[in-house]
């Protein structure tokens, strides 16, 4: 049975880019626009936040260009044990990954670990997911990744869909109040180096201000910097720098839903959040690039599956035949996964793409890095 050791360190703006330097020596043909900065940080324009199932596996990832790895209590086992193992090996160096834990759901393995533990912030949404903003519960629930994972601490801590929490809140001030704790919990962390920054996972983020459970990011850029406030004495930039929400090629909602307002010399102005996340210089995380939420009909996935339901299968089809009309020479060809992922990636104001499907991810990835960016993305998608 393999000891699971402490891993020392957290990213390093250096040791990123040499990393990625590394990666194009292993494969030259890799676009020089398959790069995001990050706080500093280099990383892959493709993310991955699904179950790491074999030291191969991750080292696949790594070798491929993906260093930002997502994690939770459900996954943060595995990851540690790939991890410890590629890095005795020599194949992967602490400082040259983005590890990114979400906290908040509480579901599968979690749920028997808290079933029988009191606590005071806890939301039901159904019986097998809770979700909980206790500081008690990102105290203990944080501990037990950092152990799991043998890390000696993280890079990015990510409050992760608040909006349950939110949706059982008759008042939206009193929910504020408890996300200004969490904040202020993330801002401690920061402060005693525990993580180098934190952020905010929502799928209601690019939602209407008229959704119960809409969650304003003008608001949220108070409350982070309140937090920072209380935690350093002093006015100064909070350590929030990063958001995690929806983005594909057919939810686009962060970028055309006008739903928040920016500060200008005037006053203020409607913007979308997307816009207001790039004014606040914030790292935007696109989740679902391959699962897109048509209201009223359904998910479609954008990466085809074996015994898929024939509508779906056709759909595909003929979203692709749209895209193949509006694709630049470089990208004639490329299967509808690839085209996805690079649609949002190349995106003005998303950091990278986050997928969690240990199929064909790598090979779609290989295709996203190669052939590059679109050079008009949000005429692209409009075309869609």
């Amino acid at each position: 049975m393999n000891t699971i050791v402490t891993i020392p360190g957290q990213a390093d703006v250096n040791a990123t880019k040499e990393y990625a330097d590394q990666v194009w020596q292993h494969n030259p043909a890799i676009s020089p626009d398959s790069w995001r900065i990050v706080e500093g940080l280099t990383i892959g324009k493709c993310a991955f936040s699904g179950p790491i199932e074999s030291t191969k596996h991750l080292k696949e990832l790594f070798v491929a260009g993906t260093n930002l790895y997502m994690v939770n209590s459900e996954t943060t086992e595995a990851f540690g044990k790939a991890l410890q193992e590629n890095i005795k090996n020599g194949v992967i160096d602490r400082r040259c990954i983005v590890v990114v834990v979400q906290i908040g759901l509480i579901y599968g393995k979690a749920l028997q670990r808290w079933k029988d533990k009191k606590l005071t912030e806890i939301t039901r949404a159904h019986e097998d997911l809770w979700h909980c903003m206790d500081p008690e519960f990102l105290t203990e629930e944080l501990a037990y990744i950092q152990k799991k994972a043998g890390l000696e601490s993280f890079d990015c801590v990510v409050l992760q869909d608040p909006e349950y929490t939110l949706a059982a809140t008759p008042n939206k001030e009193d929910f504020h109040q408890k996300l200004q704790s969490v904040f202020t919990f993330f801002e401690n962390m920061v402060k005693e180096n525990s993580a180098l920054f934190y952020g905010l996972c929502s799928n209601t983020l690019t939602t209407s201000p008229e959704d119960k459970t809409f969650i304003d990011l003008a608001r949220i850029h108070e409350l982070t910097l309140a937090a920072a406030q209380q935690t350093w004495g002093r006015r100064k930039r909070a350590a929030f720098r990063a958001l995690t929400m929806p983005f594909n090629l057919l939810e686009t909602s962060a970028i055309h839903n006008t739903n928040t307002t920016a500060k200008i010399f005037e006053g203020t102005e409607p913007v979308s959040t997307l816009e207001l996340a790039a004014r606040m210089k914030l790292s935007v995380f696109a989740t679902r690039p391959l699962h897109a939420f048509i209201p009223g009909q359904g998910v479609l996935p954008l990466r085809p599956t074996k015994d898929q339901p024939e509508l779906i299968t056709k759909a595909q089809s003929a979203l692709r035949d749209i895209l193949e009309e509006n694709l630049t020479p470089s990208w004639k060809g490329a299967n509808l996964p690839a085209i996805a992922l690079n649609a949002a990636a190349s995106t003005p104001g998303i950091s990278c793409v986050v997928d969690h499907f240990k199929s064909d991810f790598i090979n779609d990835n290989k295709s996203v890095y190669e052939r590059g960016n679109f050079p008009d993305p949000l005429k692209f998608i409009e075309n869609v």
